[in-house]
């Protein structure tokens, strides 16, 4: 064997195999063989391009999975924290309907309530603290106190069958606007009855309140 054939005279004895082969069957040859590796080039992208798809694919799934069930566990559903603010906005609603309906001169009532949240329960917890002083001194005779305060705070359960947290206090949640059509709003005076209704039922300043005629 001739130890001075290179890595490619394979490829050279593929071109010429005999020695004698013309110019125009090589250069079929040479075509053939660039195909056969482009083929094959395309072929392992493919495969690749598939498997980091699935891998995507499984981690974005698992991803999604994990947030979800990190949510229900910490009980922010998403979900149910809003159907309780529609539920009382709804309650919201149903009541100055009512009330506005028996006013002198307002017929066909709608009201729109919107809240920026829900009730806000005040919890009762105990606290307790914890200071600790640590003194320290360096070699050139130095000192200096360092003095640091930890609370821990825990709502305090009540001892009953259903052990839930004591509630103290309630805040009524914030109401962003309201929104009342009637008709014979197109009165003035109507309207600015009804507006003074709205805001001392809510205690919402009046700018946040609308009232509008009905067709």
């Amino acid at each position: 064997m001739d130890k001075n054939q290179g890595p490619l005279s394979w490829l050279k004895h593929l071109l010429n195999a005999d020695g004698k082969t013309d110019k125009k069957t090589s250069k079929y040859r040479l075509m053939f063989l660039v195909l056969c590796i482009g083929a094959a080039c395309m072929l392992a992208g493919n495969i690749l391009f598939k498997t980091n798809s699935s891998v995507t694919a499984v981690l974005t799934s698992n991803s999604k999975s994990s947030n979800s069930n990190d949510v229900s566990a910490l009980g922010l559903n998403k979900s149910s924290v809003n159907h309780s603010i529609l539920d009382e906005e709804k309650q919201y609603e149903d009541e100055l309907k009512a009330s506005i309906e028996d006013m002198l001169g307002v017929t066909e009532v709608r009201v729109l309530v919107e809240l920026d949240s829900s009730d806000q329960q005040i919890l009762e917890t105990n606290k307790s603290s914890q200071t600790q002083t640590t003194e320290e001194s360096d070699k050139s005779g130095g000192h200096r106190t360092i003095q640091s305060t930890s609370t821990n705070e825990q709502a305090v359960i009540n001892s009953g069958n259903n052990q839930r947290p004591i509630v103290v206090q309630t805040k009524k949640p914030i109401i962003r606007g309201v929104l009342v059509v009637a008709k014979g709003a197109e009165n003035i005076e109507v309207k600015k009855s009804i507006v003074d209704a709205v805001t001392r039922a809510l205690d919402v300043p009046s700018f946040r309140v609308a009232v509008e005629p009905r067709k």
